[in-house]
């Protein structure tokens, strides 16, 4: 079985860089090769064998290259990637852009990806929606793709099933998702299969059970003006102070992590030439 696996080169730390690295496995023999990447420890999930937090900007891309490049491996037989120099020509020519946050995903051509109709969807309605709508896809778009990535295969529209659907609700509960966003999920993905049948792509779906069961509300846990104060002069440990800082401006803002962290001086503005005394 032939299996790929990203890790970071020993020696990482806050302040070095260092390489990472793909290794190949296939009949007890691995082949490694160093990529023309470099990041922090922080920045390198070492169980996962992923970045550490793919919901900014500059590692969910690398994350998305990562998965994109595993999948074309693992779409070719073994003696195909193993032939000659073929992986070390593969991996020189799909990582010759070492800046990562340049490299433009290629759009997929085969009709029969889902990923296909979903690129081709989000053009079509990237100038009809709102732009927190579009945002909302594209969260979709990415949560599909590490589905894809989890399962080391396509979701191909010739071999939807049942199964399919069990295991990608499976994944979306294993990853931590509130049951509200396994369900918005599972109805964006019956809408791009019925949007890739009104053209005319040939394909059963009519046997799938597409809803999610829904939970109960989650019980809401939300903090007082006067418990958030308290929480600001709470004396903390000093590896904790960040951790209640960040927590703090989420509150205040009600913005989620992949928002506030990219906030700059220029998003604070005054009301009526005074700002509230938080």
């Amino acid at each position: 079985m032939l299996t790929i696996h990203y890790s970071l080169v020993a020696g990482a730390s806050a302040i070095k860089k260092t390489n990472l690295v793909l290794s190949v496995s296939y009949k007890n023999q691995t082949y490694t090769y160093k990529l023309p990447i470099r990041l922090y420890a922080y920045q390198w999930d070492s169980a996962l064998g992923q970045p550490a937090n793919i919901y900014l900007k500059k590692l969910k891309v690398l994350n998305l290259l990562l998965i994109r490049f595993k999948l074309e491996l693992l779409e070719l037989a073994p003696h195909q990637i193993f032939a000659d120099v073929c992986l070390r020509k593969r991996v020189k020519a799909f990582f010759k852009d070492a800046r990562y946050m340049q490299y433009v995903l290629q759009p997929i051509e085969d009709k029969d990806m889902l990923v296909y109709w979903l690129e081709h969807y989000l053009l079509h309605r990237q100038s009809r929606v709102r732009p927190s709508t579009f945002k909302r896809y594209k969260v979709f778009k990415h949560l599909i793709l590490r589905f894809e990535g989890f399962r080391g295969k396509r979701i191909r529209l010739s071999n939807l099933s049942q199964g399919l659907v069990t295991e990608f609700e499976q994944y979306i509960q294993k990853e931590g998702y509130r049951s509200s966003t396994a369900c918005r999920s599972m109805v964006f993905i019956r809408t791009l299969l019925l949007y890739a049948k009104k053209h005319d792509m040939n394909f059963r779906m009519h046997h799938i059970e597409w809803e999610l069961h829904k939970e109960r509300a989650e019980q809401q846990v939300i903090l007082s003006q006067d418990e958030l104060k308290k929480l600001e002069k709470q004396k903390l440990p000093k590896d904790l102070d960040g951790v209640r800082d960040w927590l703090l401006v989420s509150c205040y803002t009600g913005q989620r992590v992949s928002d506030f962290m990219q906030f700059t001086k220029e998003n604070i503005k005054q009301k009526d030439q005074q700002v509230e005394n938080l």
